[in-house]
């Protein structure tokens, strides 16, 4: 009878620290959960529903999809705005590339956002980072950016889309938003990048690796959301 009492008083006392390893371990698990969600970048926003609204033709639609991540970058060759070779191989010589796309130096969205790395970019460099931005403006828009930017990095024109669409964020621009952009800068979008066709990049964010693969993506067809300099701090 004694030795029942004893099992009966200690009983709940077991159970407590019997208890107490799979409730720290929960909390650890959560902990973690918590974790990855912080480091994990938002999901990349491709509405269907509102890629129109943001000037993305309907034959498009289905070509704007970022590369992932853990592909291979793809190769490609241009001059930049002091007509020096820019390549793939360049810019991983010593380290990763930063590739900006934006719109053109008439999109205060774009213009803001570049100037964002000025402070930086002497941090990347050291490190072997490279950052280029790529447009389909002209040379005259391209100054014109730089101007605005006060960034000294290779700018890259890209009018005919080549690097764009090999990047999955070149797109022709629907009549409604041409309009807009006519009504609002009283020209053409073909006029001011010299194109014998409208076409615009989703702005995005490329990190790539020494490897040439795809550290991290930045793309949302919403021209308003740009990437965060720190986030594509951390990424690398």
């Amino acid at each position: 009878m004694f030795k029942k009492v004893i099992i009966i008083l200690f009983a709940p006392v077991f159970l407590i620290y019997a208890c107490q390893p799979t409730e720290q371990t929960a909390q650890k698990k959560e902990a973690a959960s918590e974790t990855i969600k912080k480091e994990t970048p938002k999901p990349m926003n491709k509405d269907l529903s509102k890629l129109s609204e943001y000037g993305i033709s309907k034959e498009s639609h289905a070509s704007v999809t970022p590369l992932e991540v853990g592909s291979i970058a793809p190769a490609f060759s241009a001059k930049d705005q002091n007509q020096k070779d820019v390549n793939l191989d360049v810019l991983t010589a010593n380290g990763s590339a930063i590739m900006v796309f934006y719109r053109g130096f008439w999109c205060p969205y774009c213009t803001r956002h570049l100037a964002t790395f000025a402070d930086k970019l002497k941090e990347l460099q050291e490190a072997g980072t490279q950052v280029i931005a790529i447009a389909p403006e002209g040379p005259e828009g391209i100054q014109k950016s730089i101007d605005k930017t006060k960034l000294d990095i290779p700018f890259i024109s890209d009018p005919t889309g080549e690097i764009m669409n090999k990047y999955g964020v070149g797109f022709k621009v629907n009549d409604m938003y041409q309009e807009k952009f006519k009504n609002f800068k009283g020209t053409t979008l073909e006029e001011v990048n010299g194109q014998s066709e409208a076409m615009l990049p989703v702005p995005a964010t490329y990190v790539i690796g020494k490897d040439k693969k795809v550290k991290w993506v930045h793309f949302d067809p919403n021209y308003r959301e740009r990437s965060a300099i720190d986030d594509i701090v951390k990424a690398l």
